[in-house]
């Protein structure tokens, strides 16, 4: 479905943000590959494919932290949460709802 499709273009541009190499990139950029895994998390939750929106947050999470970028990554634990609840996984939930509380002080 589109949905699919959407988050394997995500995935494979933050796959190629994390690749380094001898000639171009020195460092992976955790930034970019943050942010495209964050998106394939919306798309994912839009089609209601909340163990994948999970899993897609939790990564941009710990791409974020990362490269300190505290706020989003509150952020991230937030939906993650909130997909978590969707699946009835409710220990899962206060566990990212306690992680972003972490981020946001």
């Amino acid at each position: 479905s589109g949905i699919n499709a959407e988050y394997g273009k995500e995935r494979k541009a933050a796959e190629a943000c994390l690749k380094t190499s001898f000639f171009g990139n020195w460092k992976p950029d955790n930034d970019s590959a943050a942010h495209h895994h964050e998106k394939a998390g919306q798309h994912f939750k839009l089609g209601k494919s909340y163990t994948e929106a999970l899993t897609s947050y939790v990564e941009a999470a710990k791409y974020y932290n990362a490269c300190r970028v505290l706020y989003s990554v509150g952020k991230c634990h937030e939906a993650a949460a909130a997909c978590a609840n969707e699946l009835g996984r409710f220990e899962d939930a206060h566990s990212h709802l306690e992680r972003a509380g972490d981020f946001y002080t």
